[in-house]
């Protein structure tokens, strides 16, 4: 695991994943996407609760790329799902950790009201805020190696 690693695929990801929360809202309002974050909220909210990190990684990976996907553009969609695949390692680490898990599922709720009211600042500023949550307690990991 290489802190400069993360940092460059995070700094990817915000890029791609901005455009495509734009793109999303741009477009008309497919209630699918709605019950599709909410199902994969609600998976991930089960597997935390069950210590099932695996089951949570894949929930929560789910949860992301029905952002990714609503912006209909497979492009994005597969050079994010190359980020993501980079960066699994990291994902359990940080679910390793209850307070963190506790913290994504009140974030996916925030990110969830932001993409219903279909306010894209706010929903960009969400989703910023999440990868820098998870960023910030990777970096206190591979620092404190």
């Amino acid at each position: 695991l290489s802190l400069d690693d993360l940092l460059e695929v995070y700094r990817l990801r915000q890029l791609l994943e901005t455009e495509a929360a734009r793109a999303a809202l741009t477009t008309s309002p497919d209630p699918g996407v709605l019950q599709a974050l909410h199902a994969a909220a609600a998976e991930v909210e089960t597997a935390s609760a069950a210590g099932d990190l695996l089951r949570m990684t894949e929930a929560n990976r789910r949860f992301h790329f029905v952002l990714v996907e609503a912006a209909g553009m497979p492009r994005l969609d597969r050079i994010v799902q190359v980020l993501w695949d980079a960066t699994e390692a990291y994902r359990f680490v940080y679910y390793g950790v209850e307070s963190n898990r506790e913290r994504v599922e009140r974030e996916h709720l925030l990110i969830i009201d932001a993409f219903e009211q279909r306010d894209t600042d706010r929903l960009i500023r969400l989703l910023d805020e999440h990868r820098e949550h998870a960023v910030e307690a990777l970096r206190a990991f591979l620092e404190a190696r």
